[in-house]
């Protein structure tokens, strides 16, 4: 309903919450309904609630960790992300975005980490392991990020940012003829 038809979805949701106030559930639907609507910070209300109520709903902790990302509270999009990691430890969206906080504080290591968390979990997203490959070439570890993406390439050849990705790779290490081919 909150996807297809916002108005009714809002009136069943005012419903739902006059009637039952610990029902999370739907402060996680109004979450999202908010989010949709492009309003983070009432979303952001709705998601707290949904946790405070019940906090074992994993993709309120992964909506609201995304929005903290967004307005650059990173500490709390760590938090939340990491609980959300903890709460479904074999979804590889959730590590990935875990390891994009943690390459946006600097924190290449964990980033490093989840990478190949998420690539683990999901062998066939290449965005993960170009995600993994790109942690790689910031930590300054060529040749593993070189594995990677190579990796990449194997599964999806016509990839145009791989190739631009591995070129500077190559030419940052000094490997010139490499970085033209």
């Amino acid at each position: 309903i909150v996807q297809d038809q916002p108005e009714r979805a809002q009136f069943y949701l005012d419903y739902v919450i006059k009637t039952n106030d610990r029902f999370a559930e739907a402060y996680y639907a109004y979450g999202l309904y908010h989010l949709k609507k492009d309003n983070k910070e009432k979303a952001l209300e709705y998601l707290t609630e949904a946790i405070d109520i019940n906090p074992n709903i994993v993709d309120a902790y992964y909506q609201r960790g995304l929005i903290y990302r967004e307005f650059n509270e990173l500490e709390k999009a760590v938090k939340d992300l990491s609980q959300a990691t903890n709460l479904s430890p074999n979804s590889g969206e959730i590590a990935n975005e875990l390891g994009i906080t943690f390459q946006i504080t600097g924190e290449l290591d964990n980033a490093i980490n989840f990478f190949r968390k998420a690539s683990t979990a999901n062998s066939y997203k290449t965005k993960y392991k170009h995600n993994l490959g790109l942690a790689l070439f910031e930590a300054k570890r060529y040749k593993e990020a070189i594995i990677e993406l190579q990796r990449v390439l194997r599964i999806d050849p016509g990839n145009a940012s791989v190739y631009y990705n591995l070129g500077k790779i190559f030419e940052t290490s000094g490997d010139t003829v490499e970085a033209i081919k």
